[in-house]
C-alpha cells in the first residue's frame, strides 16, 4: 500500500501539473475540450501526461498497475474481499475515464481557444513526474519489498524504554526495559 500511495502521488501530480497549464479565455481548463489536440502544441507536456494517466488506469508495466495489483492482493490476502471487488469496479469506470483524457489529447485535433501557459515550474513538475513513473515502474520490485518490510514492522519489536527523573529537576534518565 506505501508504495501505491507514492506513485499515486507522483500520477496524480503530473497529470494536474499539465492540466494546470491549460488555459482557455484566462480561465482554467475544465472540460475534455481543453485536452484536444495536447499532443499537436505541446509533445512533451503530452507525452508526460500519457505517461502519468496510462499509470492512474494501471495499464501494465507501469508502476499504477504494479500498485494497484499488490494493492489488490493484499485486500484479498487479508481476506477483504468486497474492498477488492469494489477497488477493481472503481478501477474499471476511472479507466474509461482516463481513456476519454488520453483520446482528446492524442485523437483529436486542437482547440484554438485552449492555451498552454508558460510557467516552466509546472511543466518540469509534469515531466519530472512522469519519469519519477518511469524509474519506479523499473525498480518496483525491491521498492515493494522495502514498503513490506515496513508494514510488517510490529510494536512489539521497538524496545520499551523507562523514564524516570533523575536528581537534577532539568533531566531525565532513559534507560531501556528488558
Amino acid at each position: 500500500a506505501m508504495y501505491y500511495v507514492m506513485v499515486y502521488g507522483l500520477m496524480n501530480g503530473g497529470a494536474f501539473a499539465v492540466l494546470a497549464l491549460l488555459k482557455r479565455k484566462g480561465e482554467e481548463a475544465e472540460s475534455y475540450d481543453d485536452l484536444k489536440g495536447l499532443v499537436k502544441r505541446e509533445p512533451l507536456l503530452a507525452t508526460a501526461f500519457i505517461v502519468c494517466i496510462f499509470s492512474l488506469a494501471g495499464v501494465p508495466p507501469l508502476a499504477g498497475f504494479l500498485g494497484k495489483v499488490y494493492l489488490f492482493g493484499s485486500a484479498v490476502q487479508s481476506e477483504f474481499y468486497v474492498v477488492a471487488v469494489f477497488s477493481a469496479i472503481n478501477s474499471a469506470i476511472a479507466a474509461v475515464y482516463y481513456l476519454w483524457m488520453i483520446r482528446a489529447a492524442f485523437m483529436e485535433d486542437p482547440d484554438e481557444r485552449t492555451e498552454v501557459s508558460n510557467l516552466p515550474v509546472r511543466g518540469l513538475a509534469a515531466v519530472l513526474s512522469a519519469f519519477l513513473i518511469l524509474i519506479l515502474s523499473l525498480v518496483a520490485s525491491p521498492m515493494i519489498k522495502v514498503a513490506s518490510k515496513s508494514a510488517q514492522f510490529k510494536r512489539s519489536d521497538v524496545p520499551a524504554v523507562e523514564v524516570t527523573e533523575s536528581a537534577d529537576e532539568n533531566a531525565a534518565e532513559v534507560s531501556l526495559k528488558e
